[in-house]
């Protein structure tokens, strides 16, 4: 638990959003051997699909005498710029001292003279490809972001065949350095073992290229010494031990190495990769200065271990966003099973300090590779983990699932008596009594919205389904279905969101199809459909005056008077889609998550009062004195709503995909006690009573006599209470004490 006095001042962030399955960079160069660096990433994973040419039989329409596991080399002229030998002539000689540098270094590894090879002529010179592109100059110059590479790309593929290559691209630019490509000297990315590409401007360096084909071939950043060439430099004169033996069992370097290939957005080598079971805990000792991290690594049939990588990620000033760094590297003997072990410290090697004296939650990735070349890159085995720091505040684990265990968690909402917990599950709507702190039961159906009515008596669940009524309402009571509502009507009509009226007469909800409706709770039935949004509505809630806000993907939240129907104010805060919105207890302040961040609004001004540093769904305090929000990867923050400071940062454990999608969110009970966080593969709750003022409900205790410990006595005690209906027994808070209420006295017996 890190209060904002240990965190006044750092130097990085822990990454808020990012993914690990293809590795990106992009460098800021100018002329040849100018060292300052920094990177931009375009969304690889959403470009491959993009790219995806379909069957793998398609041919290009321009052929060569390469093999496919061979370097092509392409100059990109736009169709406004004139065509300059200096830039071929720059590919030939320079692609050749590349070759060689791997080559070099991959004997000083120890590996061999292992290196990559190019498309050549019979004399042995490389063959640059000249594409005459069919767009301007200006239609590529947005390079460095997603939609330019994609451009390149696009007007690439009738001719080259994208899915079977890997391709070094110069684009030979008018304004290199005064536009579009600002101060980026080139991207790398790798989508399988055979394709991927560098893609660089006409003045290159060579050390950029080498770097940048660095990525195309899978390597990640390192910056365990400054002269790596998955560094910045300066010096770039050295491939790491841990890249050189990554690269040995690349198809391109390696030729007794088998292409696997990409289909249907896979990385092949995926499907027979090594395993990977963390065995140490997510959690680590609080104010640890390093911690160990074990992992079991199983190979498949196909091959023995190889090597496996240890990663950072990080948030570095002087690299992408979400940039991945090596760590170090543990290597093996094509042994079936093994342990890997890595002792974290928390030093990032691009910064030099611990991010342990930072964050209360530390990312980190495993990568393995067998004997075969096969990894568990991408999204078949995803092997991210966030550890959290131990911490006094932390109660109780009620879920905790793994990527095998399915079920993703999109929310949580406490009753208002707080003695329900109801989260929001692709598995149904699960209960738990926060109380006792157990599962009580789960609603099928499920959904991706909940809200409770103001007595506690009806819950709503929203759903994306669109083969499910898109509302339901529940009856808390006795867990069965009241009703559902349908009337979404055009385009995606799944429900986002839900939320009761203060009076709990009405229920709005916003959906895909851009509408806001109201129902009448008590008739079940449609009494006005709210429009204005010009795109999804992602989220609705009313204060307690009975305003209605609604927050849409078209990056405003409007303000409704659901009396006489009519929208009265429209918020543009300008920084992007409006994900979720929240009202202070008295009405006067909305929190709106704007992607990355949090706006706080006066209500009665319309106006901005600050812009927080936070993400997901924000929520208040009983008193509004505190709004926890998420802060992305496995943390929440609490802040100080009157100052807007931070006071606080709650470490969330678990893997990426508790922020891959839906970021890590707090959500208050109604009297401030408790908080839970919430991620979309775990729950976590923990006493929130130092920052709110409350005190936190004791939890059902096993030791019914009072003397310190749970043993015969109890056991005594709980045999002659056995079928009674003493809620100082009922461990599960179903009404009555039976036997699911033995099962967990016994599970106690001796604590």
């Amino acid at each position: 638990m890190y209060r904002k006095s240990n965190v006044v001042h750092f130097a990085f962030t822990v990454l808020l959003a990012s993914f690990f399955a293809i590795p990106t960079a992009g460098h800021s160069s100018s002329p040849e051997f100018d060292w300052a660096h920094s990177c931009q990433a375009p969304d690889h994973e959403q470009l491959g699909h993009e790219l995806a040419l379909g069957p793998a039989a398609k041919r290009p329409a321009v052929s060569d005498s390469g093999e496919t596991r061979t370097l092509r080399l392409i100059y990109f002229l736009p169709n406004d710029r004139t065509f300059n030998q200096d830039v071929v002539d720059s590919m030939k000689a320079r692609i050749p001292r590349i070759r060689t540098f791997f080559r070099d270094q991959m004997q000083s590894n120890g590996k061999g003279a292992m290196t990559f090879e190019y498309v050549a002529d019979a004399q042995g010179d490389p063959i640059v490809h000249r594409f005459d592109a069919p767009s301007s100059d200006a239609s590529y110059l947005r390079s460095y972001q997603m939609v330019g590479v994609g451009n390149v790309f696009r007007d690439l593929r009738p001719t080259f065949d994208t899915s079977e290559n890997i391709f070094f691209i110069v684009v030979d630019h008018s304004t290199y350095n005064n536009l579009g490509w600002g101060n980026v000297a080139g991207f790398g990315g790798k989508w399988a073992d055979n394709r991927g590409y560098a893609l660089l401007p006409a003045s290159f360096a060579v050390e950029t290229a080498a770097h940048e084909l660095g990525h195309a071939f899978g390597l990640q950043h390192d910056f365990n010494s400054g002269a790596n060439i998955m560094s910045y430099g300066p010096g770039w004169n050295r491939l790491s031990a841990c890249s050189a033996g990554l690269l040995s069992v690349h198809p391109y370097f390696n030729p007794a190495i088998a292409i696997k290939g990409y289909l249907h957005g896979y990385d092949l080598r995926e499907f027979n990769s090594p395993r990977v079971e963390l065995i140490s805990s997510l959690r680590y000792p609080a104010d640890a200065t390093s911690f160990s991290v074990r992992f079991r690594v199983t190979a498949s049939e196909s091959g023995g271990l190889h090597q496996v990588i240890f990663f950072l990620k990080t948030k570095s000033p002087h690299a992408a966003a979400g940039s991945q760094e090596v760590k170090s590297c543990q290597v093996f003997t094509g042994q079936n099973q093994a342990v890997a072990t890595f002792n974290y410290d928390g030093v990032i090697p691009s910064e030099g300090v611990s991010s342990l004296s930072v964050s209360p939650a530390q990312y980190v990735a495993v990568l393995a590779v067998d004997t075969e070349g096969n990894a568990n890159f991408g999204p078949v085995r995803d092997t991210h983990f966030v550890f959290a720091e131990s911490s006094e505040h932390h109660l109780a684990t009620l879920i905790r699932h793994t990527r095998d265990t399915s079920p993703e968690i999109y929310g949580a909402k406490f009753s208002p008596d707080g003695t329900i917990l109801a989260a929001n599950s692709s598995a149904g709507i699960q209960l738990w009594n926060m109380t006792a702190r157990t599962h009580i039961s789960t609603l099928s159906g499920g959904g991706t919205s909940l809200a409770y009515s103001p007595d506690g008596a009806t819950l709503a669940s929203g759903s994306t389904r669109t083969n499910q009524a898109n509302i339901k309402l529940w009856n808390v009571a006795n867990q069965t279905l009241i009703a559902s509502l349908t009337g979404h009507q055009g385009g995606p009509t799944g429900v986002n969101s839900v939320a009761f009226s203060p009076s709990g007469d009405t229920l709005a909800s916003g959906s895909g199809d851009r509408t806001v409706k109201l129902w009448d709770v008590s008739s079940r039935t449609l009494i006005a459909t709210l429009t204005g949004h010009t795109s999804h509505v992602f989220s609705v809630a009313f204060s307690p005056d009975g305003t209605l806000a609604s927050g849409s993907r078209d990056g405003t939240v409007k303000l409704w008077n659901t009396a006489t129907r009519t929208n009265t104010a429209t918020l543009d805060g300008g920084t992007g889609r409006v994900l979720d919105v929240a009202f202070s207890p008295d009405g006067s302040i909305l929190a709106s998550n704007t992607d990355k961040s949090i706006v706080l609004w006066n209500v009665a001004a319309r106006d901005t009062i600050a812009t927080l540093n936070g993400r997901g769904e924000p929520s208040f305090s009983s008193d509004g004195s505190v709004l926890a929000t998420g802060a992305g990867l496995g943390e929440v923050l609490l802040w100080d709503a009157a100052t807007t400071e931070n006071v606080a940062r709650i470490g969330h454990p678990g893997h990426l995909e508790d922020d891959r999608s839906f970021g890590i969110n707090g959500v208050f009970s109604p009297d401030g006690s408790l908080l839970a966080s919430v991620g979309l593969k775990g729950i976590e709750l923990w006493d929130a009573s130092e920052w709110t003022g409350t005190s936190a409900p004791a939890q059902a205790s096993t030791d019914f006599n009072g003397d310190g410990r749970t043993d015969f006595v109890d056991f005594f005690l709980f045999a002659d209470a056995y079928g009674s209906t003493n809620a100082t027994f009922d461990l599960d808070g179903n009404g009555t004490v039976d036997f699911a209420d033995f099962f967990k006295f016994v599970d106690a017996f001796g604590s």
